[in-house]
């Protein structure tokens, strides 16, 4: 979660302004195993049941974490391949800019912990963390 999840600011999205099911559905997907990282300066933009991981960013930094991902998803083939030449245009230019084609700066995770230097380095162990998960999954997935 980028900038948190905080109830509040989603009353009116799930369910209408008439029922607010949000904060019973962020709760059963804690239940049933999603983990939750909250990237966000305030702890308390996730609700306590969640049990996020809160890394705060130095403020400003948030694209520079949002590329690390990019970077991290594009370098272990876990982007879409399809999806992206079906759906969006100029994906070609963004790969070529994260991968350091167009100004000679690679936007690995290191890049953005460099530029972040959120919670102590957790940033980047998170990544390597949650991308092993993701591989494993797509392992399954074939």
């Amino acid at each position: 979660m980028f900038g948190g999840l905080a109830v509040r600011n989603t009353q009116v999205s799930d369910g209408g302004v008439a029922r607010h099911r949000i904060r019973n559905n962020l709760v059963s997907c804690a239940k049933s195993g999603v983990k939750f990282i909250n990237i966000s300066p305030l702890r308390s933009d996730a609700m306590a049941e969640l049990e996020a991981e809160w890394l705060p960013p130095v403020p400003g930094s948030d694209t520079a974490i949002m590329l690390g991902l990019a970077h991290t998803l594009l370098s272990n083939g876990l982007h879409d391949v399809e999806f992206l030449r079906t759906y969006t245009t100029g994906f070609d230019k963004f790969a070529a800019y994260l991968t350091d084609a167009t100004d000679g700066v690679v936007k690995d995770p290191a890049h953005g912990f460099i530029i972040t230097l959120a919670a102590g380095g957790l940033y980047t162990e998170l990544l390597q963390d949650r991308v092993s998960v993701l591989l494993q999954r797509k392992q399954q997935i074939r």
